[in-house]
């Protein structure tokens, strides 16, 4: 890759390893003895630590754990370049793991030795993901905070992609906090996108579901025979949205009262009202009885 199509944006700057001590990094300073994210393959919930028993005999230095190999994340036509450390990034993503220690090809990311290609719509996504792995999860929703839902859309499927359920989480926050404030909905452009990049099981697809069956019921911003077009068009949609109707009604369906059937998926409340919002938790991937620390939004 010749380096002058690369526009490189460096890796931050890890001299001062007591700066990396802080309270918003004290997952670093145990990457040896903590598992630090989940992904669909590790058995312990994002963000829990798991210390190792023997902590007696004194374990290898911080320099040591993050290691000197990098991993080049080149965005764009233009090869934006993002780095960061190989082992940080493989013990956030057992996906990216088997990826570069294979060198082998997923979809539209490829990759040359260490250096990953990705589509220019990654670029918020991968700059997301770096803070995740140097600092921690807040820190992420406030450089995120005043972007758009569309920008969410993209940072949830990039976790998806690669496994990475911590931001899989901060997204599907996002994409509830920016279409409830602007009272938006998600087009058909954005459910399509979402169906052809993301699993029959996937959380945000249940989110369609249930932003579809809210607009049917009760807000009636979409007509049947729109969403029908759409189903026609998007067949996993269809399945879907019957999974979702099988699963949120009241048993047995005849009871006439509230579950989550038409309540709107933008609306996060910490307690189940009938007929109004979801659980904080309610999309997101993490272990339920892990901590949220999600907060409501209305």
């Amino acid at each position: 890759m010749s380096n002058s199509l690369r526009r490189t944006q460096p890796l931050p700057d890890l001299d001062d390893f007591e700066e990396l001590q802080s309270p918003s990094s004290t997952l670093l300073s145990e990457l040896g003895a903590v598992e630090m994210f989940q992904t669909p393959e590790s058995p312990t919930p994002s963000g829990t630590l798991r210390r190792n028993t023997a902590s007696d005999t004194p374990g290898p230095s911080f320099a040591e754990l993050i290691g000197t190999e990098i991993v080049h994340f080149l965005i764009g036509p233009q090869r934006i370049e993002l780095t960061a450390h190989k082992n940080l990034v493989c013990n956030a993503s057992t996906v990216l793991k088997r990826m570069l220690d294979s060198n082998a090809r997923r979809d539209e990311y490829f990759l040359d030795s260490n250096e990953l290609f990705l589509p220019e719509s990654a670029h918020l996504a991968v700059r997301d993901f770096i803070t995740l792995l140097y600092r921690d999860r807040k820190e992420v929703v406030a450089l995120s905070h005043s972007r758009s839902y569309k920008d969410y859309v993209e940072l949830y499927l990039f976790g998806s992609k690669f496994g990475v359920n911590t931001l899989m989480d901060i997204a599907i926050d996002g994409i509830q906090d920016q279409l409830r404030e602007t009272r938006k909905s998600l087009t058909n452009e954005d459910i399509e996108n979402i169906f052809a990049n993301t699993a029959r099981d996937d959380q945000l697809r249940r989110f369609c579901a249930a932003l579809i069956t809210h607009e049917l019921l009760r807000h009636k911003n979409r007509t049947p025979s729109e969403v029908h077009a759409l189903m026609v068009k998007v067949p996993d949609l269809l399945k879907q949205y019957l999974i979702y109707q099988h699963t949120e009604s009241p048993e047995p369906p005849i009871v006439p009262t509230y579950h989550n059937m038409g309540n709107d998926p933008r609306d996060r409340v910490r307690d189940r009202v009938s007929g109004h919002g979801f659980h904080v938790c309610a999309f997101h991937i993490h272990d339920m009885l892990e901590e949220c620390l999600t907060a409501p939004n209305c």
